[in-house]
């Protein structure tokens, strides 16, 4: 028997059969371009989402310093509003101080000549501007010579020993009791409660005493925050100049070195 397909129905059917091919490949092939292109859209948008993230991290980590530093202005002004009352409080016995003097001075103007120099003494005495008896007079500023003074007037608030936290405004009660420039009583008052010793004994609860070593208020809660911060930062302060003091000794070291090189050249 023949075969049923003459030779031109066999080349039509192979045409088809190719085309068909052909076209089925053109598709793969676009399929096959399609995927690479939405593997490397994928990459793309991974790197993206990683850019992403790590700007999110970022400006998290700058809204935790934002807010540190918020809280730190917190207690700088509240320190500063403590400040400011106890200079308030200060500057009402000043008034009452000059008031005092004024009337003194009122008294003089309708005192005889004779009798003046005679009243001029228990009036200077009385406003403090005369030492007492037996208290060494300071001519020049020396914080350790004032504290040292203290520390012997008052051992119970000026311990050599055992260190405690003041009262608060105790600067007004050693200016009724000093003959120092108020300027001094603060800068002195100063250096000893910046020192880490006394910043170390402000704990909340902590019991405050007078000059004579009287219960006289407790540290708050506030006010132990702010010796700790005060604490962190000297000891920053500490690790930045030993940090710069081995930068100095090192490139010290190093031109040490080079001279000694370039001598042998």
């Amino acid at each position: 028997m023949g075969s049923p397909y003459s030779p031109s129905a066999l080349d039509q059917l192979f045409d088809q059969i190719s085309t068909r091919a052909e076209s089925s490949v053109q598709t793969l092939i676009d399929q096959r371009k399609l995927l690479d292109k939405l593997r490397t859209d994928k990459a793309l948008l991974l790197q993206q989402q990683a850019s992403v993230m790590a700007s999110l991290r970022q400006l998290e980590e700058q809204n935790a310093a934002l807010e540190s530093r918020y809280q730190q202005q917190l207690e700088q002004n509240s320190l500063l509003d403590m400040q400011n009352k106890q200079l308030a409080d200060e500057n009402r016995v000043l008034n009452t101080h000059l008031e005092a003097l004024a009337e003194k001075l009122n008294v003089f103007a309708d005192t005889p000549v004779v009798t003046i120099s005679d009243q001029l003494i228990p009036t200077a005495v009385e406003l403090g501007d005369q030492p007492e008896l037996g208290v060494e007079v300071v001519d020049k500023f020396s914080a350790k010579e004032i504290l040292v003074q203290w520390s012997e007037r008052y051992p119970n608030a000026f311990s050599k020993m055992t260190v405690q936290p003041l009262k608060i405004g105790i600067h007004e009660d050693l200016s009724e009791k000093e003959i120092l420039p108020d300027h001094w009583i603060r800068r002195a008052l100063a250096s000893y409660v910046r020192q880490p010793r006394y910043l170390r004994t402000i704990k909340s609860g902590a019991v405050r005493l007078d000059l004579t070593g009287s219960n006289a208020g407790f540290v708050t809660a506030e006010e132990a925050q702010h010796a700790k911060a005060q604490l962190e930062e000297i000891r920053k302060q500490r690790q930045q100049k030993e940090q710069q003091l081995k930068e100095k000794q090192e490139a010290k070291r190093l031109q040490s070195k080079l001279a000694l090189l370039i001598g042998k050249h």
